[in-house]
């Protein structure tokens, strides 16, 4: 218990709170069957089996909800690996079908987004174009680097234009070498 609680409660502004203790006590007398009431003239043998006949009802009842539950459960596993069984056969069937070939994202989509069945799921990947299929990678990227590059030439070609890298490149070069006193190359 906090001591705003126990403030407030002095001034009348909060209920004032129980002790713990006694909480804890309800709750482990609630947990506990209460014994039948005891009959006018009953002997206490005659009591005690009359205790021990209602609390073997008792188990048995707890028992037969816990069989049920077991028996719901099961059931719930048993149709979940059911609808996961058919749900791979279905992403089987549309993936190895002749007209998923080259609409495979297509396919995917349509498995993952719709409950359409596999024969549907065939027909409509029959409407959809083939998807072009395109190079990722480094390697595509590198041969298209290429392609646009200009090829070099050895010992001629055009010169190239002033104010390009090239021609700064080639006059730095020049530079260079006319320093060291080298020959300049042509």
């Amino acid at each position: 218990m906090s001591k705003t609680s126990k403030f407030a409660a002095a001034f009348g502004f909060a209920p004032v709170a129980e002790d713990p203790k006694e909480d804890d006590k309800d709750k482990k007398e609630a947990g506990k069957k209460s014994k039948p009431a005891r009959m006018e003239g009953e002997s206490d043998d005659d009591y005690a089996k009359r205790c021990e006949e209602e609390e073997k009802k008792e188990a048995a009842g707890a028992k037969a909800e816990g069989d049920d539950k077991k028996k719901d459960d099961d059931a719930k596993a048993a149709a979940r690996a059911e609808g996961v069984t058919a749900e791979r056969e279905r992403w089987a069937a549309v993936l190895s079908a002749p007209e998923a070939a080259g609409r495979g994202i297509t396919a995917c989509t349509l498995l993952e987004t719709t409950d359409m069945n596999a024969q549907a799921i065939c027909a409509t990947l029959k409407t959809v174009p083939e998807h072009k299929a395109e190079a990722h990678g480094l390697a595509a990227r590198m041969a298209a680097a290429a392609a646009a590059a200009p090829a070099p030439s050895a010992g001629g070609g055009e010169a190239p234009k002033p104010g390009s890298a090239a021609a700064n490149a080639a006059a730095i070069v020049a530079a260079t070498a006319k320093a060291r006193g080298e020959k300049i190359p042509a």
